[in-house]
């Protein structure tokens, strides 16, 4: 299964679109149980799916193809790993 790919943004109605332009919506957030700031915290979960998922697809690779045989610096690499996550982290949450 293919999702749509590139960079999803929250617009101004706390949507989610295709990049800048908001040239196509990815999806409409509704109201939620407990307001508008949850709205805002779900719509920035919805845009951040495809960042969090190339992050796990890196550490699922690492895990599987490299990690059997890797004799390299260890702290480079998890540092590297962090860095990923942070940022996939990081606009799930809207930073």
């Amino acid at each position: 299964m293919e999702y749509t790919k590139g960079e999803w943004k929250v617009g101004e109605e706390n949507d989610v679109y295709l990049g800048e332009e908001q040239s196509a919506c990815i999806a409409r957030v509704c109201g939620a149980p407990e307001g508008i700031e949850e709205s805002i915290a779900n719509a920035h979960l919805i845009a951040a799916a495809p960042k969090q998922n190339k992050a796990l697809q890196e550490v699922e690779r690492f895990l599987k193809e490299e990690m059997p045989y890797f004799n390299g610096d260890l702290d480079e690499l998890i540092e590297d790993l962090q860095i990923t996550v942070g940022q996939a982290l990081a606009k799930a949450e809207g930073k």
